[in-house]
């Protein structure tokens, strides 16, 4: 059975665009309230409108903190819960899908891989990721009377 992995395949780092984080948000149930800068302060929206850099700074959060929020008073939990998703995430990887480039964050590029192997680890080089699976690594054995 092929595995489907999401991997950034350019030197910056994963991240996700606010349009997928809030697609992401959508499918798992997750409560999040999306705010959107404007000038000194964030505001409450409904949806993302845009994508960055096209538009402003979108703030995905899980906690409500009304119809605005001040510069350093805004935080959240959802923020590493994107960063850290499982690369194979059933839901992050329809949402890579179905978005397409504007699934990629500021300045990501995102690509799927498929393995068949249900071991898997992210190399990182600098922000470019590199599938690796067991079958990809030369081990060295120790031999008994070494």
């Amino acid at each position: 059975m092929d595995h489907e992995i999401v991997l950034n395949k350019c030197y910056s780092g994963f991240e996700l665009s606010p349009k997928a984080m809030e697609m992401i948000a959508k499918k798992k149930g997750l409560t999040y309230f999306i705010y959107k800068f404007d000038k000194d302060k964030f505001v409450k929206i409904n949806t993302v409108e845009k994508n960055w850099p096209e538009d402003s700074y979108y703030y995905i959060t899980s906690k409500d903190f009304g119809d605005e929020v001040g510069l350093k008073d805004i935080s959240s939990n959802l923020e590493d819960y994107f960063l850290n998703i499982a690369r194979h995430d059933k839901d992050l990887v329809s949402t890579v899908k179905e978005l397409g480039r504007e699934s990629f964050g500021y300045s990501s590029v995102l690509e799927i891989e498929k393995t068949t192997s249900k071991l898997y680890k992210i190399d990182n080089w600098d922000g470019y990721e590199r599938l690796v699976v067991p079958e990809d690594v030369d081990w060295c054995i120790i031999e008994e009377d070494a």
